[in-house]
Formats: C-alpha cells, structure tokens, sequence
C-alpha cells in the first residue's frame, strides 16, 4: 500500500494561556507525543513558525483517517491548548534525497 502526506497545522486552542509564547506554553506531552510518532516514521519533519504561535507536521500515513487519529490522540488537542487543521500535501517536487521515501506523488 503507497502511503500519502497529509499536514497538520497547529494554532492556539481556546485554553491557549494569552499572552504567553509557544515556549512557555504547557506543550511538555504534546512534544513526547510527537518524538514517538517521529520514531514510528509517521512524522517526516515538524516545528513551530517563527514569529507566530503555529506550527505544522508533515506526515506519512496510510489515508486520511489515520491522520485525524493521529490528531485527535495529540494531548494539546484534547486538552484544546492547540486546533489542528489537517489538509492533504499535494506533491508537486521532491530532492533526489525524497526519492527514498515510499510515496504517493498525485
């Protein structure tokens, strides 16, 4: 089975502590959470925007609801200090190091 990329986008959730930068957010479980994905190879890269409060993961699932799984089991989206928004990636061009990546260009 080819496997797609799909993005998850973060924003600040409605328990989001204003006023306050990402680094001083309590996003201790959400970053555990995602070394494990990253170690399972579901996560390709991920971070924080510079000067905003977003962030975004670039995964490799099997479909999109492994992907909304993914999410929904993220500790900061559940206790709703993040949003996710997720949204399939649209493979346009890759590095020749890509070209060892199992994936599905559209």
């Amino acid at each position: 089975m080819e496997r797609i990329f799909m993005t998850l986008k973060y924003s600040p959730g409605k328990n989001w502590q204003k006023g306050k930068p990402i680094s001083k957010q309590n996003l201790h479980s959400h970053r555990m959470y995602h070394q494990e994905l990253l170690e399972k190879g579901k996560i390709l890269i991920g971070g924080a925007f510079i000067k905003t409060d977003e962030g975004i993961n670039i995964l490799r699932v099997n479909n999109r609801e492994e992907a909304v799984a993914i999410a929904e089991k993220d500790p900061a989206v559940k206790d709703k200090i993040l949003q996710v928004e997720i949204q399939p990636l649209y493979v346009v061009f890759k590095s020749a190091d890509a070209e060892q990546l199992d994936m599905k260009i559209i």
